[in-house]
């Protein structure tokens, strides 16, 4: 009884030092991207063809889902060229330039085979950036 008794306190002492995580815990979003507004989900090929991923916009981020991403302010330049994937036709080869966390000028590359889903894209950039 004793010793029942001594590892319920115990545990409710740990409570107390020990951080709770709640509801998605680790995957939970920072409350102030989930206040800026809707999500925009655009489904490209990253890097190169036959690699998918799919690239949201949301307030002031753009990201890769399930990776990681910019913030507006992190943004450099946007150049885009058309060329011609392997078994694909024509492809929209679309070239971000970002500051990267530790301060380094990186490139990332989002790869668009369909006409609208480029168009779609741009509009979306375009207003990202004008914000």
């Amino acid at each position: 009884m004793e010793k029942n008794l001594s590892l319920m306190v115990l545990s409710i002492l740990l409570t107390f030092f020990i951080p709770v995580k709640a509801d998605f815990g680790d995957a939970d979003l920072p409350i102030e991207t989930i206040n800026k507004g809707s999500q925009t989900f655009h489904d490209a090929f990253c890097l190169e063809v036959q690699k998918k991923c799919r690239v949201v916009f949301q307030g002031d981020a753009m990201w890769i889902e399930g990776q990681g991403g910019i913030k507006l302010n992190q943004f450099i330049s946007y150049r885009s060229e058309i060329k011609r994937p392997f078994f694909y036709g024509r492809g929209f080869y679309n070239f971000i330039t970002y500051k990267s966390k530790n301060g380094d000028d990186k490139e990332a590359l989002f790869i668009f085979i369909n006409n609208e889903a480029q168009y779609k894209f741009m509009r979306k950039l375009r207003s990202w950036i004008d914000q």
